[in-house]
């Protein structure tokens, strides 16, 4: 999975990751020359997982200067606004999507083989008397592929 660079815009906060560095790249928010940072992230991993935003907050709160001259608050807090109702627009997409998938269906397989031909001979049985823990008879799962029982 390919990572990406981040890039942070120093007026307006706007963190943008881009595929391959840039040399002279401009905000998409508020066009104000951007700083690449070392940070990498993989962005459509993140993206699944809901931890994107989170970085992307961890990253302003960590690199963006507040007294610096280049700062503008209004342009930080109408930037802060959008992020908020795409974050929810994203999560609301994502959600979507993940309750349209099926849930993963559990196929047990051979310890051995890997093979699903199994058969189950039925519960396993326990000595009452001094070692209830001690199986007795036949085991439960027996491969139809290799012949492993167990």
């Amino acid at each position: 999975m390919p990572e990406y660079h981040l890039y942070i815009c120093l007026r307006c906060g706007n963190v943008t990751p881009v595929q391959e560095c840039r040399d002279d790249p401009k905000c998409s928010f508020c066009h104000f020359t951007m700083m690449h940072l070392r940070d990498t992230i993989p962005l459509p991993e993140s993206l699944l997982q809901g931890t994107y935003w989170s970085t992307i907050r961890r990253v302003i709160k960590k690199n963006i200067n507040r007294n610096a001259k280049v700062f503008d608050p209004e342009l930080f807090d109408k930037r802060e606004q959008n992020d908020r109702i795409l974050e929810q627009q994203t999560t609301t997409w994502v959600q979507a999507v993940q309750a349209q998938m099926p849930e993963p269906v559990h196929i047990p397989r051979c310890p051995t083989c890997g093979s699903p031909n199994i058969y189950n001979r039925g519960p396993v049985r326990y000595q009452a008397a001094l070692f209830p823990e001690q199986r007795i008879g036949l085991k439960q799962f027996v491969c139809g592929n290799c012949g492993y029982e167990w």
